[in-house]
């Protein structure tokens, strides 16, 4: 999506009251997170409908003086009503006040874990045989590439919970959070297992990047619990949405 078309009345008019289609709000949600002239936009709509929202109590004590009074007052709560819900509807995909999608992304901001193949292991299966060609992909961080045969290999494997680990971390890595989300939660279905720690920090941060944030720090907070070497992490991003 280009800027101009991002920025437009009608596109951000429809965003914020959610008459986009789906693929379109998240064409547009991607198109938010790299661009700081229409996060700014945004911003200006929230400080708007704040603007508005704090004069209320004003508003409500004026419906008893004139006429011509009461008259502005149900234009003046018109407009409360009408900003207020296209700005709430934004909100409440973030379900976090005061964090917009810039502030979200930057605490979703991951690394892809290091990968390195064990010297003695061989492709014993198809679906073994898939996740190494895959991770080839991987180690040279062609996360694009190596999702297919990820795919294939969870597909073939579907306990296995190493192929649906990775498979998550790429999917994120590509911007694509909403299929990450299923493949960590296939993860989690698979615990007790070495990927379990770190499949549901970086289910917390696919969470924040849809939005999703109470989900995320319900993650984050089993993360904690956990006491391992992804504890650190979660509790700093806890601490950072708290803020």
């Amino acid at each position: 999506m280009q800027c101009i078309q991002a920025r437009s009345d009608e596109t951000l008019e429809g965003y914020l009251v959610g008459r986009l289609s789906d693929s379109e709000m998240e064409q547009f949600d991607t198109h938010l997170l790299e661009c700081t002239d229409c996060q700014d936009a945004l911003e200006r709509l929230v400080a708007l409908r704040d603007a508005i929202s704090q004069q209320r109590d004003a508003i409500a004590a004026e419906s008893s003086s004139s006429l011509s009074n009461r008259r502005w007052v149900l234009v003046a709560a018109a407009a409360v009503v009408i900003v207020g819900l296209g700005v709430t509807s934004w909100l409440t995909r973030s379900r976090s006040e005061g964090l917009g999608p810039a502030e979200l992304a930057k605490l979703a901001s991951f690394k892809p874990p290091h990968y390195e193949a064990p010297l003695l292991r061989s492709a014993g299966s198809d679906a073994e045989r898939l996740f190494l060609q895959a991770m080839e992909s991987y180690v040279v961080s062609d996360y694009a590439g190596a999702i297919p045969d990820l795919e294939a290999a969870a597909g073939l494997g579907p306990g296995d919970a190493a192929s649906h680990f990775f498979l998550g971390v790429c999917q994120l890595a590509t911007k694509a959070p909403e299929s990450a989300i299923s493949s960590f939660l296939r993860v989690i279905e698979l615990e007790p297992t070495p990927y379990a720690e770190r499949a549901r920090l970086y289910l917390a941060k696919a969470y924040l990047l849809v939005g999703q944030v109470e989900e995320a720090k319900s993650e984050l907070e089993i993360v904690v619990r956990f006491a391992g070497e992804s504890a650190t992490e979660a509790r700093e991003i806890l601490e950072r949405l708290a803020r």
